[in-house]
């Protein structure tokens, strides 16, 4: 979890709550290779689902490259796909953000609207973002503010 967006859930119990802003998310190293399970005991690598989107833009969120987490969720929404748990949309929409894509922000909306806790997320990460090194657009920053962080 990176502390400087935490990605909260609401079935996520207090404590995850309470070390989520200690976690050292620079002390994962994302240049190692993952080892590859031998098919003769695993088995074929199994269908790309939500999870293995949603983990792989979380990766590339880790180091910051935003290109390859809009790729990731286009390939997502382009299957259909959907996280269980809304909170899971917000690597995605910070990228979207950051690549000044406003207009996909409104589809995201809909379904934070329905969780208050997310909404608030959503408003305070995206506006983090703008405050440190990752400015925004004044065109998505309006978008952002109107769908996130308005009653």
């Amino acid at each position: 979890m990176d502390a400087s967006w935490p990605r909260l859930s609401q079935s996520d119990p207090d404590l995850i709550s309470l070390v989520a802003p200690f976690s050292k998310v620079n002390r994962v190293s994302t240049r190692a290779t993952p080892p590859v399970p031998a098919k003769s005991i695993f088995g074929a690598e199994p269908p790309h689902t939500w999870c293995y989107y949603y983990q792989k833009a979380e990766l590339a969120l880790q180091t910051r490259d935003w290109k390859q987490v809009v790729s990731l969720g286009d390939k997502a929404i382009q299957q259909d796909l959907h996280p269980n748990d809304v909170i899971e949309w917000l690597p995605f929409i910070q990228a979207y953000a950051y690549s000044g894509n406003s207009q996909i922000l409104g589809s995201f909306a809909k379904a934070f609207k329905k969780e208050p806790y997310y909404k608030k997320q959503a408003c305070q990460v995206l506006n983090k973002m703008n405050e440190t090194q990752y400015r925004l657009t004044p065109t998505v920053l309006s978008e952002i503010n109107r769908l996130f962080c308005t009653e």
